[in-house]
């Protein structure tokens, strides 16, 4: 009443498996069902599958907001251990993600290190992550959904471009009235160590932890005697 089978391979899309292991039971729904699988994963299939399997509104809302994703992941696909009851665990050990999302004028890239989903959570460990001019290594997150979704982000260096950050963030509407005034922003800030937590889809609950140095911040802020340029330097 059992099948099993080994070395087996298996392909969806441009998505392909390999050193795959079955166990399929044929008597009732309490029958065992595992499928392990190593996969090489075509990224940009990732989107229309989630569309289809997750139906958490706040998430849909998010994804359709992502576009021209695409990359590759090489990692371990489980699913198991019942007919009645299948899960799944993703283990990605390699990974090189780029796309864009609405609200971010700039290419989003996102290369790994390790990630992992189960249940209701997911974590990634050692991503670096590049943003425009803008990029962060020794990233890490850990995200739980199983009541509120909510999320902790942690890095080790980053440097951040400020005229990058201030331009986007001039455009967004929640921080126009606190920009008021600032005509221009440049310089870099460079991170040695930061960590954001808080609940996933609220960011103006989110709690923020940031060291690092600010060598060189310029701008033209129209309260300032004349508007005339200012630059701060701060070690």
């Amino acid at each position: 009443g059992v099948l099993e089978a080994t070395s087996l391979e298996a392909k969806y899309g441009n998505t392909k498996g390999e050193q795959g292991t079955l166990k399929l039971g044929f008597k009732g729904e309490g029958s065992p069902f595992q499928l392990d699988i190593q996969v090489d994963a075509d990224l940009s299939e990732v989107p229309p599958v989630l569309k289809r399997l997750v139906t958490h509104r706040a998430f849909l809302s998010e994804l359709e907001k992502t576009r021209e994703v695409h990359g590759r992941a090489r990692g371990k696909l489980v699913l198991g251990e019942q007919l009645s009851d299948i899960r799944v665990r993703v283990e990605v050990d390699q990974f090189d993600l780029s796309g864009g999302y609405q609200g971010i004028p700039y290419p989003v890239k996102l290369q790994g290190g390790r990630y992992f989903y189960e249940g209701t959570s997911s974590h990634g460990r050692e991503l670096h992550c590049r943003v425009g001019k803008s990029s962060v290594s020794g990233l890490s997150f850990h995200v739980e959904w199983e009541r509120e979704p909510r999320m902790t982000v942690e890095l080790r260096q980053g440097k951040i471009s400020v005229e990058e950050i201030f331009s986007w963030m001039s455009s967004v509407e929640a921080f126009q009235g606190d920009l008021k005034g600032v005509r221009s922003l440049g310089g870099e800030v460079l991170l040695r160590e930061a960590r954001v937590s808080g609940p996933l889809l609220d960011p103006a609950q989110w709690s923020f932890e940031v060291y690092g140095q600010i060598p060189d911040l310029h701008g033209r802020v129209d309260s300032l005697p004349g508007g005339s340029e200012r630059a701060v330097s701060d070690h």
